[in-house]
Order: C-alpha cells, then sequence, then structure tokens
C-alpha cells in the first residue's frame, strides 16, 4: 500500500513524501501482523532502519534482543487486545516490561 502526501511543509518548504506500509516478516502471526512504514528512496523500512542502527551499539545489544523476543512473544501468545497497548494521542505502542524503562 502506497501514501503520498504531496503538501507537506518542513521548514517553511513544501515537500513531497510517499511511503509504503510494509509487512515485517518475522513479527507476523496468527494473532497480529506487525507493520512498518518504508519511505521512497530508502533502502529499508523504518524497522529495519533502527535494528540497523541499534545493533551497532554494543551496549545495548542484549537489550535490544530482549525487546524483539519481548514483542515477537506477545504476538504470539496475546495479539493486539488493547489491553497489551498503551494509548499516546493518535498512536500506540505496546508496554514494555520494567527492564526497559528502568534507568530512563
Amino acid at each position: 500500500m502506497v501514501f503520498q502526501f504531496p503538501n507537506l511543509y518542513f521548514l517553511n518548504f513544501k515537500v513531497k513524501l510517499i511511503v509504503q506500509i510494509i509487512k515485517i516478516s518475522n513479527l507476523s502471526f496468527e494473532k497480529v501482523q506487525f507493520y512498518s512504514l518504508k519511505r521512497e528512496g530508502s533502502p529499508y523500512t523504518e524497522y529495519r532502519d533502527f535494528l540497523k542502527r541499534m545493533q551497532q551499539k554494543p551496549e545495548i545489544l542484549e537489550n535490544l534482543q530482549l525487546l524483539v523476543d519481548y514483542i515477537q512473544k506477545n504476538g504470539r501468545k496475546y495479539g493486539s487486545d488493547k489491553k497489551y497497548f498503551k494509548s499516546e494521542g493518535d498512536a500506540q505502542r505496546i508496554y514494555l516490561p520494567f527492564y526497559f524503562v528502568e534507568g530512563n
């Protein structure tokens, strides 16, 4: 699915934004499917770009793997029931276990 946003303004400049919504294959389960945005001209989805950047930081690799495992476990076990997501305005995110927010 491709979305075009031809009349966006960024710092008073008119910009054209085209994005695709891409299913994340390793986060696709019977109960829920996860998707990521991919901007036109970018080789990676936002999810893949995030993983690539974070994998270059050895100090967080263990937490990164815990995060991916947590998302996969919840995807397999619980699906997309609203009680497992936190509303943040128009967006929603998965509740994180305590060890991801501790200290930050």
